[in-house]
């Protein structure tokens, strides 16, 4: 059962060839102290077991803006924990949560702004709850969520929203709208242009490419254009349980998700080579760790960033990325050992303790193939 203290949190970001970065996250080491909050702000009672450890974990992609992301990334782990409060139950919890923030920005984008207009901006939305062993996600859209257990077994937490898949489609053209992809006219000088369809499926009226979302009024509503029941903010929920094997858990945008044409297991390499640099960082003195920054996020910050510029194309249309890894540092005991004895001596920086990072450096070699790299750590400890 992970604990708090042993899980690795690190995140990455890209903006991509798009002029803003419209995704964003949110994470909550400690969630316990949010639901503790939220109780007494709000005088709920609260007859909750306080010693399970919970860990909230959300990725937002938005688009038509980031307005929206902003303010589900702002509220979204509150409105969980309220409705947590409520019925002990996180499945519920994450389903009406993300309906309660629609609600609230739904009301919030359509209120009367000085020219009249109202803010058309949405986004995608996968929540990943850790209580114990158990994982609790919920999403909207294409941010997929996954669990990595070694370099062959990928339990996938999430199937996207698009708007060809079967259900979707049914359901948006039970409500009167249209799933198809963008048409044009080409240029032709001489006769009659034909229509040219281009790019993925979308839902009309509104022209999103995902099938369910927080936001979109031009989509959802009808006085903005919109028709009702075509995109919904109605979450899917999946429950897992981590196996003892369980190493890395991703979230990541449709920017990143889309890259990797081969299968999410092609992602186990460069996380584990990230997430290995990371130490190797420390050892060789290359970095030192900030006040900021521990060790085991330092190399998880590795592990998010190898993952997605391994995946970045260089096309002018690169949507944005982002990648969020936990990393489950229980799976490997030395590197736990390791960090438990940075936390109790704070006299001494991580990188004073040359042996024991080469003990985890053999630990992930465990499942690495082996290199140059491990050659030239072993002659550092030998000198050393």
């Amino acid at each position: 059962m992970p604990k708090t203290d042993l899980v690795g949190f690190g995140h990455h970001l890209n903006r991509g060839g798009k002029k803003f970065q419209e995704d964003g996250y949110f994470v909550a080491e400690d969630y316990n102290k949010i639901i503790s909050y939220v109780a007494e702000k709000f005088n709920i009672k609260q007859c909750d077991d306080k010693q399970k450890n919970r860990i909230f974990v959300a990725l937002m992609d938005g688009h038509g803006g980031k307005a929206c992301m902003e303010f589900v990334k702002a509220v979204l782990h509150h409105f969980i924990a309220i409705e947590y409060l409520k019925g002990g139950d996180w499945a519920e919890a994450i389903r009406t949560g993300i309906l309660k923030v629609e609600e609230a920005w739904i009301k919030k984008a359509t209120k009367k702004s000085d020219d009249g207009k109202a803010n058309i901006s949405g986004c995608t939305c996968t929540v990943c709850i850790l209580e114990g062993n158990r994982v609790y996600c919920g999403w909207l859209g294409d941010s997929p969520a996954w669990i990595m257990s070694g370099k062959n077994h990928v339990v996938d937490l999430t199937t996207d929203h698009k708007p060809n898949e079967i259900n979707e489609r049914n359901r948006i053209e039970a409500a009167g709208g249209e799933v198809r992809s963008k048409e044009f006219r080409q240029e032709r000088p001489c006769c009659l242009k034909p229509k040219v369809t281009v790019g993925p499926s979308r839902v009309y009226p509104g022209g999103l490419a995902v099938a369910r979302a927080i936001g979109d009024v031009n989509c959802k509503l009808k006085e903005y254009g919109g028709l009702p029941g075509t995109v919904v903010a109605e979450a899917d929920i999946k429950v897992v349980d981590l196996s003892d094997s369980a190493t890395y858990m991703v979230l990541c945008s449709d920017g990143l998700s889309d890259n990797i044409t081969k299968g999410r297991k092609t992602a186990w390499l460069p996380l584990e080579q990230g997430f290995k640099r990371g130490y190797e960082d420390l050892f060789y003195g290359f970095t030192k760790p900030s006040k900021r920054e521990s060790v085991k996020e330092y190399a998880t910050r590795l592990a998010a960033e190898s993952c997605l510029e391994t995946f970045l194309t260089t096309k002018d249309n690169q949507d944005n990325l982002s990648c969020i890894v936990l990393a489950f540092m229980d799976r490997f005991p030395k590197a736990t050992e390791f960090h438990r004895k940075v936390l109790n001596d704070k006299s001494k920086r991580p990188f004073s303790y040359p042996a024991e990072l080469m003990v985890i450096s053999n630990e992930l070699l465990a499942y690495f193939p082996s290199s140059a790299a491990e050659d030239d750590a072993k002659e550092a400890v030998d000198a050393a």
